[in-house]
């Protein structure tokens, strides 16, 4: 099979596999899904982690033109994700293993699908236009652990701009961002997150705790 409709396939898998609520039309948009779907489940399942890094190229990101996420572990492995089209609050981006992450403004709020899963958050940050060299705010994240229980962490949080102008290569492709380093603790925690932002406000990549299970995770947006 060509590296090119392999990659399309990785690429694509988490619009495929979010296919299940489509009402059944036999359109050609459908038929595609379906040809690439079964294609899909033929392929022989890799004994290894995919390095996305290592068959994803900027032409690829490019000709996908959809939002794409790249999330990395600390253990190496990591994955595409595309915007899952919900309502709720923040914005979630969906795997092809079914894992989730929702953004807002950036700030990892939840997660499904990855261990010691966030459940939901809230972070009384300003928006990035509004922060000043230095600013403090209350934060709070919500673990589902053992039994089911939801461990709720109330944090005091600092950021502070640390770097203008910092130029971040994102797959072949340069772009300029402002350096934020967020510092939150409480009693039984402590983490420090760094965001790489844009004029924009987007955040082009970050370096986010998950849990303790976890550690931190990066968050790199790909498309232009």
């Amino acid at each position: 099979m060509e590296i090119k409709y392999i990659l399309s396939i990785i690429l694509l898998c988490p619009l495929l596999f979010s296919c299940g609520n489509i009402p059944e039309r036999e359109n050609t948009e459908i038929k595609v899904i379906r040809t690439l779907k079964d294609s899909l489940t033929k392929l022989k399942r890799p004994t290894s982690n995919l390095d996305v890094r290592k068959i994803v190229t900027r032409n690829v990101i490019d000709n996908v033109e959809i939002p794409l996420l790249l999330v990395e572990l600390p253990t190496g492995q990591n994955g595409t994700l595309t915007q899952y089209p919900n309502q709720g609050i923040g914005q979630t981006w969906l795997g092809i293993d079914g894992a989730t992450i929702t953004l807002e403004k950036g700030v990892l709020i939840a997660s499904r699908g990855m261990g010691e899963d966030i459940m939901g958050g809230e972070s009384m940050m300003p928006d990035w236009h509004q922060l000043n060299l230095f600013s403090n705010y209350n934060r709070t994240i919500n673990y589902l652990v053992a039994d089911n229980q939801i461990q709720t962490e109330e944090l005091q949080c600092s950021i502070k701009k640390t770097d203008q102008n910092k130029r971040l290569n994102i797959f072949d492709h340069f772009f300029i961002t402002t350096v934020y380093n967020e510092v939150c603790k409480n009693q039984n925690m402590s983490f420090k997150n760094t965001f790489f932002v844009q004029d924009s406000g987007l955040v082009r990549k970050s370096i986010q705790f998950h849990s303790e299970k976890i550690g931190y995770i990066s968050i790199e947006r790909l498309d232009r």
